[in-house]
């Protein structure tokens, strides 16, 4: 009877057995899949759940409010919410209450909101809901403000969802990404986890994986680095030195966070420090000696710089060195952008440090696969050039300059080997021939041009920030690496370097307080308020503000004043990541009415208009400027006034107008200077032009008698003794009794003028 009960029972128990096995082959009851915590018994959807690491700026940071309510600090909603999140000199948060309990989805401080992770989100929790390829996911927001360190030491979350690491209640035996991962592997149909890292988040990652130790191997199977920043980012320095790229909503928009403000956070914050490029960013690839992060020109401004670093930051203590301003400079207040701040030495030694372990000497355990992701196509600042330009002191006509200086310029240079934000080389810097490590690329260039992105308002750019918004990014994700279910790529994935377009693009870069903006034959237009025009971007950089159009569009460049000033205007033709052609304006006279254009028939600077300027927007061109190819410099010369015997009384209002003897000759005579004060002679020499004759006038002589033989022809000639220009104009045959204007034409698109009289 014993035996009996026995068997009775294992055939029960084996009946009960082929039931589950059944119906873990058929996905169970309501198609969920039964699942044994052992890999062995997985037979259907067998794949890791997955924990999220999200980028920096990229979780919301909160603190209590005064009510007892709460206040989100990050998204901003005004610069006083970034100031409560300033930290201290050592990178620790002045307040201990900030805290963060969830990632962005979309940004909620514009219209239309833009989306950040939102598609990426539906679709994890769609991978676990819906197809039920994975049991669990996660998603860790982080106090990115943070040295990675404290980030994975501390994360204590209370049972309202709120997660501190920073300040009174950071302390916990059981560190939020290290719990959340544990928790995840826990109930993983393989007992493991993918983690899928975007950004910072890849910085992070990669130290959980050295904190982790022995158990990483245990606990993770495959990474996935998406935009990682892995040896910095050239971009950063522009953001730490220029404030550029920070403002909120845009640099040009700065509602809820300035820039001034932005780059006083950042000088602080450990994040910015880890994202400058690393000892090892100069020696990958040679990006470097390709496009060096700085480069210096000779000139006025600049050289205690070249006295220092030679005319390229050529190595990394080079940097280090300009980035504290061992030189020699002052630091300047946050709100001026146009002077590169200094840095802290002890959180750049933090980030040296980090970077020694995430860098060349970073190796995963064997059975973790990497797959590395780079965004391509746009364009993406690889350095920074740094030049002598003009600041004019316009006239109150703005036609001319009453006094210019010379001045500290900043320029990008850009490649397209990037996402708008991280170089490729450093996207992709663990070699192929580490273990299990492979490198992708996404073709955002390509991307976004569809049609598809073009929504009422322009288009929409698929950049850095965003990169999991291209669905096929995330198809990639779902069906070659999570899944494994296919190994055909889908579009605008590859798994070599996607060709670099022949397109020809046009480049322009404006210091200025005027407002930049381009139109195409159809009217379409990109500025810093739209983008209807295809594979068209605006961006800033501090103080520059440059757009990005291909040439094919034949645009047409507008220039909008809001202040009085000069500006300076430079345009480049680029194929691939080289230039072909260039031209520059410097140091020209702006008033807030001035309206500038220029246009570009075939796309070319060749054959490009003359810039022209209308001072007072009445519909007269004040300034006309033929641009000069590559390394000449179109400039407004330093003018002030007509020189003796002549009184020019726009520049010397306590004298009279000239009156001359009806028949003699007048010397007239002027000089050009440069931005330093220093004579110059013009490309081509200034034009006279005819006589206008005025009105009759009725006072008397007050100059000499001049008997120099009078000039003939149409040019001023130049005096090198004197360095200055002389026309000897001979008034035999002229009717006397009235004034008359004379003119000089220059070779920078001015015409200066002086009324004088014959009597």
């Amino acid at each position: 009877m014993q035996k009996l009960l026995l068997a009775l029972l294992f055939a029960i128990s084996l009946s009960l057995w082929n039931v589950a096995f059944a119906d873990t082959q058929l996905g169970g009851a309501g198609n969920d899949p039964i699942f044994f915590p052992f890999e062995d018994h997985c037979v259907i959807n067998c794949n890791s759940n997955v924990l999220f690491l999200p980028g920096i700026e990229a979780s919301r940071l909160y603190r209590p409010d005064y009510n007892g309510g709460t206040d989100q600090l990050w998204e901003p909603n005004a610069p006083s919410d970034v100031e409560d999140l300033y930290l201290s000199e050592n990178g620790q948060s002045l307040r201990d209450d900030i805290y963060t309990k969830d990632v962005i989805d979309e940004a909620n401080i514009v219209f239309p909101r833009p989306n950040v992770y939102l598609s990426f989100l539906h679709d994890l929790k769609k991978w676990k809901e819906n197809d039920k390829i994975i049991a669990d996911y996660g998603v860790a927001p982080y106090d990115w403000r943070l040295a990675v360190d404290d980030i994975l030491n501390y994360g204590n979350q209370f049972s309202d969802g709120r997660i501190y690491y920073s300040g009174t209640w950071r302390a916990t035996t059981t560190p939020y990404i290290i719990q959340e991962l544990r928790r995840l592997a826990a109930t993983s149909r393989t007992g493991k986890v993918t983690i899928i890292a975007h950004s910072n988040g890849g910085l992070v990652a990669k130290a959980l994986i050295n904190k982790l130790g022995a158990d990483a191997g245990v606990l993770v199977d495959k990474i996935v680095f998406v935009a990682v920043p892995q040896l910095g980012t050239p971009q950063a320095v522009g953001a730490v030195l220029h404030g550029y790229d920070q403002g909120l909503p845009k640099d040009w928009l700065p509602t809820f966070l300035d820039p001034a403000t932005a780059r006083a956070f950042a000088s602080t914050s450990p994040m910015a420090y880890h994202l400058l490029p690393s000892e090892a960013y100069f020696h990958s690839n040679g990006i470097n000696t390709i496009t060096p992060i700085a480069t210096f020109e000779d000139g006025a401004a600049l050289q205690s710089f070249v006295n220092a670093y030679g005319h390229a930051i050529g190595n990394f203590t080079e940097l280090q060195n300009f980035l504290l301003g061992t030189e020699g400079r002052p630091q300047p207040t946050f709100a001026d952008v146009v002077s590169p701040s200094t840095l802290k030495t002890n959180l750049l030694t933090y980030a040296e440090n980090l970077h020694q372990q995430l860098d060349d000497n970073w190796l995963p355990p064997p059975s973790i696969k990497i797959y590395q992701i780079a965004g391509f196509g746009n364009d993406t600042v690889a350095g920074i050039k740094y030049w002598t330009g003009t600041d004019c002191a316009p006239s109150n006509s703005g036609s001319t300059c009453l006094a210019d200086t010379p001045a500290l310029k900043y320029t990008p240079t850009t490649v397209v080997d990037g996402d708008g934000t991280v170089i490729m080389t450093s996207a992709l810097a663990m070699s192929t021939s580490s273990p299990n490590a492979s490198r992708w690329w996404v073709d955002l260039g390509k991307y976004n041009i569809q049609p598809i992105n073009y929504l009422a308002f322009g288009f929409i750019d698929r950049k850095h920030a965003n990169i999991l918004e291209v669905p096929e990014l995330r198809d990639f994700i779902q069906n070659n690496i999570l899944t494994s279910s296919t190994t055909s790529l889908p579009q605008y994935v590859f798994s070599s370097t996607p060709p670099t377009s022949s397109d020809k693009r046009l480049l322009f870069f404006l210091h200025s307080p005027l407002a930049l903006s381009i139109r195409d034959n159809d009217g379409n237009e990109v500025s810093a308020a739209t983008s209807t025009i295809p594979s068209a971007h605006f961006e800033r950089f501090g103080e520059v503000q440059y757009i990005s159009v291909l040439a094919s569009s034949t645009p047409t460049l507008f220039l909008n004043g809001f202040a009085k000033g000069s500006f300076t205007l430079e345009i480049k033709e680029i194929e691939g990541n080289s230039t072909t052609a260039s031209t520059t304006f410097t140091g020209i006279p702006s008033l807030a009415t001035a309206k500038a254009s220029m246009n570009f028939p075939d796309g070319t600077i060749a054959h490009a208009s003359n810039l022209t300027v209308d001072e007072n927007n009445d519909g007269m061109i004040d300034i006309s400027l033929a641009p000069k190819l590559n390394d000449a410099v179109a400039l407004a010369y330093s003018f002030a006034g007509f020189l003796q015997p002549i009184n020019d009384i726009a520049y010397h209002p306590e004298q009279s107008s000239s009156v001359f003897k009806g028949g003699s000759t007048i010397p007239v005579k002027f000089q050009l200077k440069t931005a330093s004060g220093t004579p110059v002679q013009a490309s081509t020499a200034p034009l006279w032009l005819a006589p206008v004759k005025l009105s009759a006038l009725a006072v008397p002589i007050d100059e000499g008698t001049y008997v120099d033989v009078g000039m003939s022809g149409s040019t001023f000639k130049w005096d090198l003794a004197s360095q200055q220009y002389i026309y000897n104009w001979s008034t035999k045959g002229l009717l006397a009794g009235y004034w008359y204007r004379i003119f000089a034409q220059l070779d920078d698109g001015t015409t200066q003028s002086v009324i004088v009289g014959i009597r």
